[in-house]
């Protein structure tokens, strides 16, 4: 029998799963980066999909390292 505790997690639920913050889980729905649906206040994402995210899933902080262009400073 499939109900919506089976089928879904909430934010705060990936967010303990892949261990990053409840807002960045909301960011991503909210920008439809991840499949997600809002009821109420709530973003209630498919589990399926947490679980496959979560095999792959490697956390970094920050953003990327960007290559710098120059490598000498600039003389005025």
């Amino acid at each position: 029998m499939k109900t919506i505790e089976n089928e879904y997690m909430t934010s705060a639920e990936m967010a303990r799963v892949l261990h990053i913050r409840q807002d960045t889980v909301s960011r991503l729905a909210r920008e439809g980066k991840i499949p997600a649906e809002k009821i109420a206040k709530t973003w209630l994402i498919p589990r399926s999909f947490i679980e496959e995210m979560a095999k792959n899933y490697e956390g970094r902080r920050g953003r990327p390292r960007m290559k710098r262009k120059y490598t000498r400073r600039m003389q005025v």
